[in-house]
């Protein structure tokens, strides 16, 4: 259709294999693992498994290879197509701000190309902080604001 779309899949995988889980050996199924690995790499844009390791999907070092690579390409989209939401804007007057702010992308496409030739796979950072500033509950003169808080939290 035209619209996003999402699904839920049950695996029951009768074929286990050991594999690390935070450092432990555990048994997993043998498709699920394949397919998170698998996963992993094209989310992260991991080429070779000499790159990073998706073995152990819970160790530290994979979590924060996640973490940087994610936080670099949340950067980069920033820099070059002022994406929003991002942690920069706190309130939503700041939105038109930003907003009207030049885009790299524009004012120097040749920069922007290079920035862009170092994002990895797609996943970008969540921006935890957009808005955080303002009061996002619905004022008490509105259908939504006479209804109780609890509804909305």
């Amino acid at each position: 259709g035209d619209r996003d779309s999402e699904f839920c899949l049950v695996v029951n995988d009768i074929e286990m294999i050991d594999s690390q889980l935070n450092g432990q050996t555990q048994k997993v199924g043998i498709f699920c693992s394949t397919w998170r690995k698998k996963l992993f790499r094209q989310m992260l844009g991991i080429q070779n498994e000499q790159d990073m390791s998706v073995e152990d999907p819970c160790s530290d070092e994979f979590y924060e290879y996640f973490r940087r690579i994610a936080k670099n390409n949340a950067q980069i989209y920033e820099e070059v197509f002022n994406t929003l939401p991002n942690n920069h804007v706190r309130t939503w007057a700041d939105v038109n701000t930003y907003t009207q702010r030049s885009k790299l992308r524009d004012t120097d496409p040749l920069i922007s190309h290079e920035k862009c030739k170092k994002i990895q796979g797609f996943i970008v950072e969540f921006p935890l902080e957009f808005v955080a500033d303002d009061i996002l509950f619905p004022k008490w003169t509105t259908t939504e604001g006479i209804l109780p808080i609890s509804v909305w939290v």
